[in-house]
């Protein structure tokens, strides 16, 4: 089995960082595998909140089941 380890320093706060992975329509301008993504609900997060992500020729739909602020 081989085993593949990535590292990456990023010169920001935890807090910082966490505020754009938290941005749960924004994922598109981070994550460079995503073509497109935008929010199909009018909630930007919190349980229920919907965005479609592009990926490739595959589109996805993903709904927030639960959530914890912080």
């Amino acid at each position: 089995m081989v085993e593949v380890t990535e590292e990456l320093s990023v010169a920001r706060s935890a807090d910082e960082v966490w505020a754009v992975l938290a941005e749960f329509g924004g994922i598109g301008r981070w994550a460079p595998n995503v073509a497109h993504s935008c929010l199909t609900t009018a909630q930007g997060g919190g349980v229920g909140a919907v965005r479609r992500v592009q990926v490739g020729r595959n589109a996805l739909l993903e709904r927030v089941v639960e959530w914890e602020p912080g």
